[in-house]
């Protein structure tokens, strides 16, 4: 067993299997390595999975494919995954064990990593159960637990060696401080003060930016990030109305700064925040943050019932597909620089 660095919130997670409302296993391309795929093909198991297995991937046209994207799961009309059966139940794991699966199934929503001599583990707010888990704790804290020694490897040459304390740091803005406004100007004049501590470029930012990076986020979401469900909410209120609304539902149901930051510092966690990808830098991992908290502000406005989560819940989930399995983060900064162009 090794000791590893998750949120507090990691030892409570458990696969909702059958229960889930928004498996994994639904609406999402589901890749295999060339290894798994051939394992996965020769398996001792009986007629029944092995007809179910034959059927259900198809390799990827090799233009495309990789060593560790060779094959994909072909989903059903539904969008279900051939292998799960009808209690909601994956049939390969059922038949020859959790060693069977692929390792996207067998690990989601964890992400494993080792970034110098630190060993993370964290859970991506995609997960209906993760979500669930961010109505329940009161503060999100670093931990460390213990896990088998099994980790992804996750190569970041350029991170500082204090690059957990300064992710660290950035958490406990987002759980201590508020009002929100605070937190990420907050987070914002602490990633300036380290700017050559974490080897990118020195762009500073006014205070004021973070108004205006505020407004522009209305015009975003109008014309580029298209919540079907929630578009027309967006387009009938101005920016200022929607402030009002936010500031309503706090007033009304306190518990959800909470909820927000819970939901917030997991994804934080998750995406590795500040250091989200290698072509975003600081300035644009706090503009796609401050993004996604403006989508997770608004659903709640739109779907938050104390009686009954599961509707807010259900669009979280779906909603932190893109934010958190897409190239959001860089298409976020993009959307930025055109409205910059624009103004």
């Amino acid at each position: 067993m090794n000791e590893i660095i998750a949120l507090n919130n990691y030892t409570q997670f458990h696969c909702k299997c059958g229960d889930c409302r928004n498996t994994c296993c639904k609406l999402w391309h589901i890749t295999l390595s060339e290894d798994e795929y051939f394992k996965t093909e020769s398996l001792d198991c009986s007629d029944s999975l092995k007809e179910i297995i034959n059927r259900s991937f198809s390799l990827i046209p090799s233009h495309l494919a990789s060593q560790s994207k060779y094959a994909e799961i072909n989903l059903k009309y539904d969008g279900y995954c051939p292998l799960i059966n009808n209690l909601g139940y994956c049939s390969l794991q059922c038949e020859c064990g959790v060693t069977s699966l692929p390792s996207i199934c067998n690990n989601f929503p964890r992400s494993k990593r080792q970034i110098f001599d630190t060993s993370e583990i964290a859970l991506s707010c995609a997960c209906e159960k993760v979500l669930e888990l961010a109505f329940v704790n009161n503060k999100l804290e670093l931990f460390n637990t213990q896990e088998p020694s099994s980790y992804f490897s996750l190569q970041l040459s350029s991170l500082p060696e204090d690059q957990l304390y300064i992710k660290k740091t950035c958490l406990n803005f987002m759980q201590n401080a508020e009002p929100f406004s605070k937190i990420f100007m907050d987070i914002k004049n602490y990633l300036e003060s380290i700017s050559s501590k974490i080897n990118i470029k020195n762009e500073t930012w006014d205070n004021e930016e973070i108004v205006f990076l505020n407004n522009m986020f209305q015009e975003l979401f109008n014309r580029d990030l298209y919540f079907a469900d929630i578009k027309p909410f967006f387009i009938s209120k101005s920016y200022s109305e929607m402030l009002s609304l936010e500031e309503s539902l706090f007033n009304k149901y306190p518990q959800c700064k909470q909820y927000i930051k819970n939901i917030l510092t997991t994804h934080m966690f998750y995406t590795n925040f500040p250091f989200c990808d290698n072509d975003v830098d600081y300035k644009n991992s706090l503009i796609g943050l401050m993004t996604t908290y403006h989508i997770v502000s608004y659903l709640f406005i739109n779907y938050f019932d104390d009686k009954d989560l599961n509707k807010l819940i259900d669009v979280l989930t779906f909603a932190f597909r893109t934010i958190e399995h897409t190239s959001f983060y860089h298409n976020c900064h993009v959307l930025y620089n055109k409205y910059l162009l624009n103004q």
